[in-house]
This record gives structure tokens, sequence and C-alpha cells, in this order.
């Protein structure tokens, strides 16, 4: 599947909240959103699983890859429990590569099972975790148990965790190979700056 939303300044894949979503990814697949969107976007009361061999590439503008929009960026409950590679990257505002866009609170979670998981915050954004840029309160909580994790920050912001001036929230690495970087005193897994 291959679906470029830029040029109407759209969301190629949205979930509403209260929505939970099974997607299980075959083949190469990209996603690529325009406007404050997310290229998936999972608002804070939504679920998403991803399952699967398939690959996915998800690029934006100026909300996260997978997660909140640069409007609201709180997102909800993400599980990436496929065998495929998922390469994220967040807008230019501060947003997460998989996460929370660029405007707070914070309250999601993340789980990584299995696969091969590339992220990296765009502005002030982790590269796994929230977005960042402003101080905001951030609950959210992320779980590793497994898979290959590349995880990188933008400015001031950490690989995993927290985006610039926000704290880490709740990190728990139960499993899992993990190279994570922060940027400009950001964590590699932790608080941003």
């Amino acid at each position: 599947v291959n679906i470029d939303a830029s040029g109407a300044g759209a969301c190629p894949f949205s979930i509403a909240s209260g929505a939970s979503v099974s997607l299980t990814l075959e083949g190469n697949n990209n996603l690529k959103s325009g406007g404050t969107n997310a290229s998936i976007h999972v608002p804070s009361g939504a679920e998403l699983k991803i399952l699967g061999t398939g690959d996915l590439i998800v690029s934006v503008n100026d909300g996260a890859g997978i997660g909140g929009s640069g409007k609201n960026g709180d997102f909800g409950k993400i599980t990436l429990n496929g065998s495929g590679t998922i390469k994220a990257a967040g807008g230019h505002d501060g947003a997460a590569g998989i996460g929370g866009g660029g405007k707070g609170p914070y309250t999601g979670s993340i789980t990584i099972e299995s696969g091969t998981i590339i992220a990296a915050g765009g502005g002030n954004g982790a590269g796994i975790g929230t977005g960042g840029g402003q101080y905001a309160a951030n609950q959210s909580t992320i779980v590793i148990n497994g898979g290959n994790i590349t995880a990188n920050g933008s400015t001031g912001s950490a690989g995993i965790g927290g985006g610039m001036y926000v704290s880490c929230g709740t990190i728990i690495i139960n499993g899992g190979t993990i190279t994570a970087a922060g940027a400009y005193a950001g964590s590699g897994i932790g608080a941003g700056r």
C-alpha cells in the first residue's frame, strides 16, 4: 500500500478515539501525511496493534509518524508486534517518530514486542516517546519486551522517552536490542533536556 496524502494536507490512516484497530502488514507499505497530521493517527482513547511480516515507512510534515498530531499531541495505546521493519520519523514542530505530537500533555502507551523499529524525532521530539519544545506533563508509558530498535531524538530530546523540556514518564525494558541516542543534552533513554 502506498498512500501520499501530503498534497491534500490530510492523514492517510486515522483511528477514531475509542476505537481499537489491528493492522497486519504484508509487503512494502508507505504512508505520508500532510499539514499537522500524523501518518497513522492514534489519538488518546484509541488503540493500534501492528502485526504481520510486512514493512512500513511513515513520513510526515508536522505530526508524529505514528501517534499524536501536531495540534493535539497526546496519543493512545500503540503496540508493535510484527516481524518486519517499521521506519517512522516525526515532523518538524517537535513530534516523536512514534508517540506524541508537538503539544502535550501526554498519557499514551507504547509497547514493542518484536520487529525492527527505526524511529527519529523531528524538531524537539523523541525518537520513541513524546513530542517536545514546550513544558508538558508526561504520564506516558513505554514498555520494550523485544525487537531490534534504533531511536534517535532531535534537538534536546531523548532517543527513547521525553522530548525537549519533557520528563521521561515510565520506561520499562525487559528485552530487545536497543540503540538509543539523544541530541543536544537529551538522554539516550530518559528525559529531554
